[in-house]
């Protein structure tokens, strides 16, 4: 589970470049007082699950937006590793400016399947089946998804359906793509 120290510079970043949107975090456990207190002052909502497996969280984590989306309103979202992401600038006036027609907007790794040694064996252990398929194509990161609240919550319904029964540890990437 995530504690204050992982999520700052995330949340602290985040703040200094948006003043006018919403930031939950969602925790796969209660978090610790000092979290709770610090993500407070910033005005950071948290929502917490605890799941019957809950060494499965890369996939559990889908599930959980799903369901945190569903109980809001917001016209965009971002689903995002929070303990590796740093904000340069608010990503909602990207989306805003960028998204157009879609519902979903996807960050790339930069390589391809095939190129990626942890990857390409992910996607043939994963789903061995569509490995022709998606060999040659660029890895979506599963950990950078953004776009409309229906569109993400829609996709992130698919990824952990697609996952939850899958024998691999971490198929949410091979799944996502």
């Amino acid at each position: 589970n995530y504690n204050w120290d992982k999520v700052k510079e995330n949340v602290v970043s985040f703040s200094a470049h948006n003043k006018k949107d919403d930031m939950s975090i969602v925790f796969h456990d209660e978090p610790d007082e000092k979290t709770v207190e610090n993500l407070a002052k910033y005005n950071v909502g948290i929502a917490s699950q605890a799941f019957e497996d809950p060494g499965r969280v890369v996939v559990n984590r889908f599930k959980s937006y799903s369901e945190c989306l569903r109980q809001n309103t917001w016209k965009y979202v971002c689903l995002f590793d929070a303990n590796d992401i740093y904000f340069q600038k608010n990503p909602f006036d990207w989306i805003e400016n960028n998204i157009g027609d879609s519902s979903i907007i996807s960050s790339s790794e930069s390589i391809r399947y095939r190129d990626e040694v942890w990857g390409n064996q992910n996607l043939q252990e994963s789903f061995p089946e569509f490995y022709d398929i998606l060999k040659d194509n660029l890895i979506f990161n599963a950990g950078t998804i953004a776009g409309t609240q229906e569109g993400v919550a829609a996709l992130a319904e698919m990824i952990y359906m697609a996952s939850k029964y899958n024998s691999v540890y971490n198929p949410d990437q091979a799944a996502y793509n």
